[in-house]
């Protein structure tokens, strides 16, 4: 007897810790949201969090051809996410648990979007509320800068407040988005680094669920700037060195490597690999997401292949009169390399500029190249004929050719200096409307 009863105390306690553990794994399941595509071609549908808590669980099209994409969150989460449909971004909001039903149709006489099940009542509300417009005083003096800052902010909760359907969460969530609005505004008229308004770190909360929200990003990485700055920091490498030690010692990770990933990837299209020595172990010392590690090493990786000193191939490229002309053809001489096209606007408003430069440093070591991406080789020709330009004009039709993945020529213009042995000197030459250049310029060609 003794014995049944406890094989049946023990099959109840067996099927007790099996019903609890289903209920832990409920209690952890992410959230749900389904995208109904209703009349109109939604493709590259996709939901961005702060970190990769995304998977596509499937996709169907009803007989009506609309189709539903499931996106489920992996963990729990409560907080703002971004919707992007047909590159289209749209702030959502939702909280753990919860199965949201967006419906997307491109009817003009309606909203793009309408919203059912779990959240639809607080993301009707973040649709007809996403962008708020902050109005400040006309002057605000030093001395009542704070006052007029507190007043906006209070300002922020009291619509809110009296919106009885909406939860409790998310109308805190939604107030400390508002506010950080008011805070991107006042700041950004009184200055990050004055004295007017509280030290920036005041409000620096870390809050993952609201990293999504543009105002609150925004805010905090202009913030971060600032703090890098202070202390006479003017070079990128020194400030950037400060934000990675002050991420460093933030204590939530998901904002932490959000941060990390910001402040590198800013770096690393800016200066590439050159100065780095000091600053990757920086970042891989304070990053956890496995994801922005691997991202920022491999792009670190590459940026590797064009730091200072860096041997190339031997490019070649097409003049004017249809004959390659390599870049080894020039050695023994500074190679400046203008990245350009004549559909670009940025590229036109150098040039005067880049003219200015070539006649300072006529008859010196250095030989000034234009590489142009053109496709249409006859307006290319054109524009250079018309317009007169100097030095070696040369193009390279292929967005994906080898110089240009090297490089990553992302976006031009773009300046480049080689060394007179044909080695990189500076993958991120200034701007020639930046004097920058001509304080490098004169020191090598003295």
């Amino acid at each position: 007897m003794e014995t049944t009863d406890f094989y049946f105390n023990m099959k109840k306690i067996f099927a007790t810790a099996i019903m609890c553990l289903i209920a832990v794994q409920q209690t952890m399941a992410g959230s749900e949201i389904t995208v109904v595509a209703k009349g109109a071609t939604a493709s590259g549908v996709s939901l961005a969090l702060p970190d990769d808590k995304i998977t596509a669980a499937g996709e169907k099209t009803a007989a009506t051809g609309e189709r539903e994409i499931r996106l489920v969150l992996r963990q729990p989460f409560s907080g703002y996410c971004i919707l992007e449909i047909n590159r289209a971004s749209k702030l959502l909001y939702i909280e753990d648990g919860a199965r949201l039903t967006v419906t997307y149709s491109r009817d003009k006489s309606q909203s793009p979007y309408t919203f059912t099940g779990a959240c639809a009542a607080e993301n009707t509300y973040l649709s007809a509320h996403e962008y708020m417009r902050v109005t400040l005083p006309d002057a605000i003096g030093d001395t009542d800068a704070a006052k007029a800052l507190n007043d906006s902010l209070q300002s922020c909760s009291a619509h809110l407040k009296a919106q009885s359907q909406l939860s409790a969460t998310f109308i805190k969530n939604e107030e400390k988005r508002r506010q950080y609005a008011v805070l991107n505004a006042f700041y950004r008229k009184m200055g990050w680094s004055g004295s007017a308004l509280p030290d920036v770190k005041q409000w620096m909360d870390e809050l993952p669920q609201l990293w999504m929200a543009q105002t609150y990003r925004s805010f905090f990485l202009d913030a971060l700037y600032a703090v890098g700055r202070r202390g006479g920091r003017e070079t990128i490498h020194d400030y950037t060195k400060a934000e990675l030690e002050y991420a460093q010692k933030m204590t939530d990770t998901t904002v932490r490597d959000a941060v990390l990933s910001h402040v590198m990837t800013i770096y690393l299209n800016s200066r590439g690999a050159d100065g780095t020595d000091d600053l990757m172990p920086l970042f891989l010392s304070a990053v956890t997401n496995g994801g922005i590690r691997a991202n920022i090493a491999g792009s670190h990786s590459l940026w590797e292949k064009v730091r200072k000193g860096s041997r190339l191939p031997d490019f070649s490229f097409t003049d004017t009169e249809g004959k390659r002309v390599a870049l080894s053809q020039f050695r023994g001489k500074y190679v400046l390399i203008d990245c350009w096209a004549t559909w670009c606007g940025p590229c036109k408003i150098q040039l005067p500029h880049l003219e200015k430069v070539m006649d300072r440093y006529e008859g010196k070591n250095i030989v000034f190249i234009g590489i142009s991406s053109d496709k249409n080789k006859a307006a290319w020709q054109k524009m250079v004929k018309d317009r007169h330009m100097r030095g070696v004009q040369l193009n390279e039709p292929d967005a994906e050719a080898e110089f240009f993945t090297l490089f990553r020529v992302n976006a031009i213009p773009r300046f480049i200096l080689l060394s007179p042995d044909g080695t990189v000197y500076d993958a991120h030459l200034p701007r020639p409307s930046d004097a920058a250049l001509t304080a490098l310029l004169d020191t090598l060609l003295k």
